[in-house]
């Protein structure tokens, strides 16, 4: 029949949940996409029992379907157009409908409880952790932990080193999962963890859990220089209002504690001179920057930070350093405010005078 097409895929998934001594479920299934009722026919089927099908859009309904001489045939009804499941049985412990996504139920970052945020984690700058551990619980179905995938940055967690340990509850409807990443360089990374249920429609979690190994301020020793003269990791701008003064914004070779500096100088005129650079930060902590400063000039530092609803954005400004020619030391506390994002820490330089940073470090304060 012209413009009628039927795509079927068998699904047979065999369930095996550690549910006291290795009950397995098993799970007989049919994706089925057409765009016209159609007439399936299966030879050699299995008995079946109270066979359903969902519609693209609509709940569970009782399929007609007949079995004649070791066959199976059912006509695919009406509402069945477009990508439509079928279940030739319903065994005893699955539960329908089910729509739901497994849930995290529970987390520990390096041995530490964390709260998620929905089915994220974000750690911030912290050492590699050595376990990630997950608790994922379902309120209808049991997980299929063998479809269990994780994922480092994209890729499966084994290609760098990374194990994943899975250990079922009893119910099967709750799945430990222990995350053992491995030896990390310093990086950026995120973890994923893709987790389905045995249900039909393969429901599924995607937890992330997000950490840096990396320093939170990178090249805070201005050793690095790009070809330009700028420090590596760090944007350079100013402003100065209808009528800008005369500045210059620099790595000092060789004028630092040990190697380089940052030289932020105020020449004549009004100017406002910010040397900023983006980090990782979480909302709530509290954050000290330090360093060293010298010059005749007045440093200082902003954080700064995007809102992410309708308020206004993070501004906050840090006390001043002191006008000396040797090197002295600073720390500023710092506090990134919920729901932020985009946190960015500025040094600046907003009068006439000369102010060298150097050694700089942002760090998380203990609690």
């Amino acid at each position: 029949m012209p413009g009628r097409y039927l795509l079927m895929s068998l699904v047979a998934v065999l369930i095996c949940c550690g549910i006291h001594a290795q009950e397995e479920y098993a799970l007989e299934a049919f994706r089925i996409t057409a765009n016209a009722p159609v007439t399936v026919t299966l030879s050699h089927a299995a008995q079946t029992q109270k066979p359903m099908y969902r519609p693209p859009a609509g709940d569970w309904k009782p399929l007609d379907a007949r079995q004649q001489e070791g066959a199976l045939s059912f006509v695919l009804p009406a509402d069945a157009v477009g990508e439509t499941l079928v279940l030739l049985t319903q065994p005893d412990w699955l539960t329908l409908p089910d729509g739901d996504a497994p849930q995290l139920a529970a987390a520990r970052i390096g041995g530490v409880a964390v709260t998620p945020e929905g089915s994220s984690i974000t750690c911030g700058a912290v050492a590699a952790p050595p376990a990630i551990e997950l608790t994922v619980a379902d309120a209808q179905n049991p997980i299929l932990h063998s479809r269990v995938s994780v994922q480092l940055n994209g890729m499966p967690i084994e290609d760098s080193g990374g194990r994943v340990l899975l250990q079922p509850a009893d119910t099967g409807r709750s799945l430990a999962i222990s995350v053992l990443p491995g030896e990390l360089l310093e990086d950026r990374y995120i973890v994923s963890v893709s987790v389905p249920d045995a249900s039909p429609a393969r429901n599924t979690l995607v937890a992330t859990v997000s950490f840096s190994t990396a320093p939170l301020l990178r090249n805070g020793g201005f050793e690095a220089v790009s070809a330009d003269g700028k420090p590596e990791n760090w944007s350079v701008g100013s402003w100065g209002g209808s009528e800008p003064g005369a500045y210059k914004m620099s790595v000092a070779e060789g004028q630092g504690r040990s190697g380089n500096a940052l030289c932020l100088q105020g020449i004549s005129g009004r100017i406002n001179m910010v040397v900023g650079q983006p980090v990782d930060m979480v909302a709530g902590s509290t954050y000290i920057l330090s360093g060293y400063a010298k010059g005749d000039g007045v440093g200082y530092a902003s954080l700064i930070a995007a809102d992410t609803g309708d308020g206004k954005q993070q501004y906050d400004n840090t006390g001043r350093t002191a006008a000396s020619a040797d090197w002295q030391p600073f720390a500023w506390e710092l506090k990134p405010q919920p729901g932020k994002k985009d946190y960015t820490i500025y040094l600046r330089n907003a009068s006439v005078g000369t102010v060298y940073f150097d050694d700089l470090r942002l760090d998380m304060k203990p609690q």
